[in-house]
């Protein structure tokens, strides 16, 4: 197998890893992005999540923090305002609560 193709499957192999990285900037289950704010489903997807871009990572590339975990719209539309100061449409036109199943 040559040199490129290797490098290419490797390639290809790290990105879908990070697709499942809530961290990571190409994390797949971004619902709105914001310059430097996002929400998105958690990884779970049991609960919405709301980051900001982390400023300087070290290790390179981009990096998101967790600034809280929600299971309702209105305290993440809260959270989100306190944050930005600004309204997110995307974030209002969620359902009221999350909509996941709890089975025991």
């Amino acid at each position: 197998m040559n040199a490129g193709l290797i490098a290419a499957r490797a390639s290809r192999q790290a990105r879908a890893g990070a697709a499942n990285r809530e961290t990571d900037d190409a994390y797949t289950k971004v619902i709105v992005r914001h310059g430097r704010y996002r929400a998105a489903i958690c990884r779970d997807g049991i609960q919405w999540l709301f980051q900001r871009r982390r400023a300087d990572f070290k290790a390179g590339g981009t990096a998101w923090d967790t600034l809280g975990y929600f299971v309702t719209r209105d305290a993440l539309v809260r959270a989100s305002q306190r944050e930005t100061g600004l309204s997110w449409p995307k974030l209002h036109a969620l359902p009221a609560n999350f909509p996941c199943e709890v089975t025991r």
